[in-house]
């Protein structure tokens, strides 16, 4: 079973960052998705997640908040784990992409429009429930 930590920051407007995956990729290319990636072995999905923002965004996190554990199943990608954090990003955080083609703030009616994969638009809106609660 594939586990992966995943990562979206929000920025002041609302709107939540997407990786454009690279055309060149096995999985997904071309698609719209979070930042993150697999959990290495003796690894939490915690250490991950913050390994992975360190590696794909060029940031360290403050104060990142955990929004679900969900697993999930997709034609493309093979059936797996995720877990998925937010963070807040602040005006002067600087993003040195690591991985893919470009990224972007989009809000949740735009993401849904996107080529996105399904359970990934799905983890979206828990995202957004959890942040108009909190």
């Amino acid at each position: 079973m594939r586990r992966v930590a995943l990562i979206t920051l929000i920025d002041r407007h609302g709107n939540y960052l997407l990786q454009h995956r690279d055309e060149g990729i096995k999985t997904l290319p071309g698609y719209w998705a979070f930042f993150g990636g697999k959990i290495e072995e003796n690894e939490t999905p915690e250490e991950a997640m913050y390994r992975e923002t360190k590696e794909e965004l060029g940031i360290s996190l403050v104060d990142p908040k955990f929004v679900l554990e969900t697993t999930f199943y997709d034609k493309y990608v093979p059936k797996g784990k995720k877990w998925v954090w937010i963070a807040y990003a602040e005006k002067q955080t600087q993003i040195v992409l690591g991985e893919g083609q470009g990224y972007g703030y989009f809000t949740l009616d735009e993401i849904r429009k996107m080529k996105v994969i399904d359970h990934d638009i799905e983890t979206f809106e828990a995202i957004h429930e959890f942040v108009n609660k909190n």
